[in-house]
């Protein structure tokens, strides 16, 4: 297939290799380029030329690339001899999905040095790129550990940035996000699904993901419900059952994080977000109200002297992970000398 950089311009791009795949089309990378990649469009349409003209306009130059955090917004559109778009030039960013970080076992095959420091300064990361989307009245909707791309450094890049919800700057025509992980969903639009989203929904699954990041991967919702039917963490959501603030509702789990590892700032956020917030969208805390409170408790961490991987929040006053190894849970933030 020919394809053109604008018309009348064709390009020539060599050899493309698979890099991932979706519902909408396939990603593609050149082996010897590799700062950007190619969205192909399995399905294009007229209406697919409006949102990624649309997108193509919404791109503010102050947006993060190539930092700490990374935003895939596309670049530039190919277009096929009929002036169709069917591919699109996106920032490459090559990692593993932000789940590496949920995982003890994937943590160490992955990350160089693992540590809950680095969990915590990648919640930090992921709360910048929610905060620069909405800033810009952009609204993810499909909040999803898949869609945010982790390196060997703990670098965030967020992508599938083709799915949010935006409006084009110039015609006002609102182009919804029709993409949605069930479980980090809001309550609302679970109820029903809604065809504009508010910031709000993202910030109740941004509270998800950053509780997953700080409790070694637990889902706040996840669990069995003590009393009724499971209807896994959908059902949960949509009840309000979470481990956080109605563990009286979910039968507990052996070996699960004990809560009182979140720092109180970090609590009282979430409880704001999942628990209060659960029925009230407009107190969920901002991303940035997030970042900053995340940067504080990054600055007061407390480094533990057995363990050079062990860091913990200053309130608790003893390493939580040494607690859980002595009590014959095994290390999730190992070293290869362990000192008695």
């Amino acid at each position: 297939m020919t394809l053109y950089i604008e018309p009348g311009r064709p390009i020539t791009l060599g050899p493309l290799v698979p890099l991932g795949e979706g519902a909408q089309g396939v990603v593609l990378g050149l082996p010897d380029e590799p700062g950007v990649c190619f969205k192909f469009f399995l399905d294009p349409s007229e209406d697919l030329d409006r949102r990624v003209n649309g997108l193509l306009k919404q791109r503010p130059t102050e947006w993060p690339d190539g930092g700490e955090q990374v935003i895939a917004w596309p670049k530039w559109p190919l277009r096929d001899e009929t002036g169709r778009i069917r591919m699109v030039v996106l920032p490459r960013f090559d990692g593993a999905s932000l789940y590496a970080l949920f995982d003890a076992d994937q943590r160490l095959e992955f990350l160089d040095r693992p540590t809950w420091a680095t969990c915590l300064q990648a919640a930090i990361r992921v709360c910048s790129v929610y905060r620069q989307l909405h800033r810009v009245n952009v609204v993810i909707g499909d909040v999803s550990p898949n869609n945010l791309i982790v390196d060997r450094a703990g670098r965030i890049a967020l992508i599938d940035c083709d799915s949010v919800q935006f409006v084009d700057e110039w015609s006002r025509e609102v182009f919804p996000s029709d993409v949605a992980t069930r479980e980090y969903c809001s309550p609302e639009a679970l109820r029903s699904p809604l065809r504009r989203l508010e910031p709000s929904h993202d910030l109740f699954g941004l509270a998800i993901l950053l509780c997953q990041l700080l409790m070694d991967g637990d889902h706040p919702f996840e669990g069995r419900p003590a009393a009724g039917p499971d209807r896994g963490v959908e059902g949960n959501i949509r009840l309000g059952n979470n481990a956080l603030f109605t563990p009286e509702r979910l039968v507990p789990v052996a070996g699960r994080l004990d809560t009182r590892v979140l720092p109180g700032v970090v609590r009282h956020l979430a409880f704001r977000a999942l628990a209060q917030g659960h029925s009230e969208p407009a107190v969920r805390p901002s991303a940035a109200e997030w970042e900053r409170a995340l940067r504080g408790v990054l600055n007061d961490l407390l480094g533990c002297p057995r363990n050079a991987n062990h860091f913990y929040p200053s309130g608790l006053g003893a390493c939580p992970w040494c607690a859980r190894y002595d009590a014959g849970i095994a290390d999730h933030f190992p070293v290869s000398r362990w000192r008695p």
